[in-house]
């Protein structure tokens, strides 16, 4: 407590050194602490369920295709013969539209999951009831549970909403529980329906492996087990099933590897937060450098007086650790006010509820013990040198000679040197990630002129969805009452919007016969009407696009984009080309063979930099849920009050989510690379006020150290340009060592995150290092400035008036 006392009065009387170490140092804690909070809740919080590492997802698996799940069939047939497991559940999640006689309906995403979810997650009801075995058996009265959300949203929370009739997909159902939000189902639905209710459930195939399944394993099973249990099951519907299942393994992994982020990933994320806090803890390092050569004869004077090498070390270790504790205050405050800017932005319904940011018990130690640490690091080298000073020398002079502490000043060139080379690993990956950022904006993503075109998704209830014929003919019927709205140009439906993704698909090219064992190559599928491209202004670049009256001939018609024709028809004109496109790549079927009628602009369907590969297929049979676009001669944001209108006199039942203009449509799916930005350049700032900072540290250390015999050169007829070479000789030491290793830092860095893309700049090609060591020379010229113009203009008269 003494020793407290004392170092809190010492650091209120050295209140510019106290706040300069506790900003630096708390911006470091508080940029490493966020990136490191964002880390843990995308890849290690995982689901709320109790003892969830018990808790396995089970998927099936082939070397020939992309990973499914289980059919109907094959979940009935493991659920009855399966020993590892206390029990199995399954669920497939799909829109529905839920409202009430009268009122127009909402669209929400449902589960149609099993009772037996609700057991393995241990989810409780707020109110009401789960699943019963009665409610799970075919041709039951249809019920359905919602989320709390659903129950303040729409019923405001009403307690008579149990027993309360509304329909779902246009079919009545009762309500008869309410679960939290946080229920511990791995799918973010706001409501949940029994897996039987789910249509044609009964009658779909062994190869249709829609269902997502999960299981807890016996207390006594270990997961050896259970995978041997699992393969075995596999040979068997092999042997009994050839046709669908040849080939077919079946898997299980944790739950949380399945629905949380690879931790490969983020791992670039969390080292860059980590090294901003050692570039932080090397500049509160050499500060505390600094000060300790300017309390010299203080030391010395305790020293004399009898202070032992370890009293005077815990001194200064106790004034480290209340620098640390301020710090990791105001780095929390960072922190937080850095996360609720982040949450800000994130689109509605984008991430799932176990995506959360909340302060928890491990988020909420790690930051003061990250400050500890640190403060140890950054405290040890300079109570240490400050422990070994040469008191008679001190107290000779004053405390104005370097005699005895040189250790100290080649610690200051270490700290500075460390500090400098993890500078340039953070900058020339920062540097790579900005000019990639740059040279990957696709010149045809341009034509895209997103803000005169109207969007909202369309989801049609059980009376209109469940004939792919009646689909048809209500998308028919809207495109035409949209095109007769007034400022209207074009209108367009498709499966998905730019930028929002596509179905998966292998291509196969007709008369091109693939080598032994090569993957057949993957491309993007869209199912769009005729107008689509003309809702999008895209013109077309060879051939023509599809017709507004489709007829069966032309429904084998393909389109595809600039990339997919030279990606697969290199020199040849792509236009009368026969193509299929295969869901299974295991399936020895053909597929069915379409002709390729035009080739369109590059627009890319997901927010990433590479082009891929598109094949446009006629919207034919439309899905339950489509997405409108309807082009306007002006502000596209003024035809929302009209496209309601017209689609509520054409069927009140059939709601528009997400309406919105596309520009703000494709600004929420682009939210994951502006994020990516915005950290880049929270480090690249903080990394060159760090070294900046730890530059001027230094220069103003060595500066005030030689200030008297700077005093007696200007005297004996020294120049500017020597003294600035003095000032800066061990500067430059650190500088050169700071490149070297830092150079080598980054190759190690480009050789471990190597990027996906092969014509990326990586973070050692000559141009990114250009950039990270121009940066990195502002830095130091910087901080170096302003000690060396005081060094300069020093006066004699005033240096020498000191003895």
């Amino acid at each position: 407590m003494q020793d407290a006392g004392f170092a809190a009065r010492q650091l209120w009387r050295d209140r510019g050194f106290t706040a300069s170490a506790v900003l630096v140092l708390g911006l470091g804690l508080g940029v490493s602490h966020l990136f490191f909070t964002l880390t843990y809740a995308h890849t290690m919080r995982g689901l709320p369920i109790p003892d969830v590492g018990r808790v396995r997802y089970l998927f099936t698996a082939s070397a020939q295709g992309p990973e499914q799940g289980l059919s109907p069939g094959e979940f009935a047939d493991l659920r009855q013969t399966q020993n590892s497991f206390v029990d199995l559940a399954a669920f497939v999640a799909a829109p529905v539209t839920l409202g009430a006689e009268g009122e127009a309906p909402d669209r929400v995403e449902a589960a149609y999951t099993t009772g037996s979810a609700f057991a393995l997650t241990e989810a409780g009801t707020i109110h009401g009831r789960l699943f019963t075995a009665e409610d799970e058996r075919p041709g039951a009265a249809p019920v359905l549970v919602v989320t709390e959300r659903v129950w303040s949203n729409r019923f405001g929370r009403h307690p008579n909403v149990l027993g309360g009739a509304v329909l779902v997909g246009g079919t009545p159902a009762t309500i008869v529980g309410v679960v939290s939000d946080a229920s511990g189902m791995p799918t973010p639905a706001a409501v949940f329906l029994p897996l039987m209710q789910q249509p044609d459930i009964a009658s779909q195939p062994r190869s249709a492996r829609g269902l997502r399944v999960f299981g807890r394993l016996r207390d006594e099973v270990r997961p050896a087990d259970a995978d041997a249990e699992l393969w075995a099951a596999a040979a068997r519907w092999e042997a009994d099933f050839p046709q669908t299942n040849r080939g077919i393994r079946l898997v299980a992994v944790p739950i949380d590897e399945r629905y949380g982020a690879p931790m490969s990933g983020w791992m670039p994320f969390l080292l860059a937060g980590l090294i901003v806090v050692a570039v932080a803890s090397a500049n509160v390092g050499n500060l505390m450098l600094t000060r300790a050569a300017q309390r010299a004869r203080e030391l010395a004077i305790r020293t004399a007086l009898g202070a032992s090498r370890g009293r005077v070390v815990r001194q200064l270790l106790m004034e480290s650790a209340l620098i640390g504790g301020v710090a990791c205050l105001f780095g929390f405050a960072v922190s937080q006010t850095g996360l609720r800017v982040h949450q800000a932005g994130i689109p509605e319904n984008l991430l799932p509820y176990w995506i959360n940011y909340s302060v928890d018990s491990v988020t909420l130690i790690a930051l003061p013990g990250l400050a500890l640490a640190t403060a140890t690091v950054f405290a040890l080298a300079p109570a240490y040198a400050a422990s070994r000073t040469d008191v008679v020398s001190v107290l000779k002079d004053g405390g104005r000679s370097e005699t005895g502490r040189r250790g100290a000043g080649w610690a200051a060139t270490s700290f500075l040197a460390a500090e400098l080379a993890l500078a340039v690993v953070l900058l020339t990956q920062v540097g790579a990630a900005t000019i990639n950022s740059f040279g990957t904006a696709v010149p045809t993503d341009t034509l895209l002129d997103d803000t005169r075109v109207f969007t909202g998704s369309l989801t049609m209830t059980s009376g209109r969805g469940g004939d792919a014929g009646a689909r048809r003919g209500f998308q028919d019927a809207v495109v035409e009452e949209m095109a007769a709205l007034p400022g209207v140009t074009a209108v367009g439906v498709a499966s998905h919007l730019p930028l929002g993704g596509g179905a998966n698909r292998q291509l196969r090219v007709a008369g091109r016969p693939l080598g032994s064992g090569d993957p057949e190559p993957a491309v993007m599928a869209v199912e769009v009407s005729g107008g689509y491209f003309d809702a999008l202004a895209l013109a077309v670049v060879r051939g023509r696009t599809f017709r507004t009256n489709d007829t069966e001939a032309d429904a084998a018609a393909v389109v595809i984009n600039e990339r997919l024709a030279s990606l697969h028809f290199p020199g040849v004109d792509p236009v009368g080309q026969r193509i299929a496109l295969v869901t299974d790549a295991a399936s020895e079927a053909p597929g069915e063979w379409r002709t390729v009628v035009g080739v369109v602009p590059n627009l890319r369907q997901r927010p990433v930099a590479d082009v891929q590969p598109i094949a446009y297929l006629p919207l034919a049979a439309p899905p339950a849920s489509v997405w409108l676009l309807v082009r306007a001669s002006t502000d596209a944001a003024l035809l929302a009050a009209p496209v309601r209108e017209a689609l509520r006199q054409l069927d009140p039942g059939v709601p528009l989510s997400n309406p919105r203009t596309l520009a703000a449509a494709t600004h929420d799916q682009s939210w994951a690379g502006r994020t990516s930005a915005r950290f880049a350049a929270i480090v690249c700032i903080a990394t060159f006020v760090l070294a900046t900072v730890g530059l001027y540290a230094v220069v103003a250390h060595r500066a005030a150290q030689r200030r008297r015999e700077f005093g007696l050169r200007m005297v004996l007829g020294a120049q500017a340009a020597a003294l600035v070479q003095l000032v800066t000789r061990q500067v430059r030491a650190a500088v050169v060592l700071g490149l070297v290793f830092g150079l080598a830092g980054a190759v190690a860095w480009d050789r471990a995150f190597s990027p996906v893309r092969r014509d990326a700049l990586r973070a050692v090609d000559p141009l990114v290092l250009v950039v990270a060591v121009a940066v990195l020379g502002l830095a130091v010229a910087l901080g170096s400035a302003l000690p060396i113009r005081r060094a300069i203009r020093v006066s004699p008269a005033e240096a020498l008036r000191d003895e």
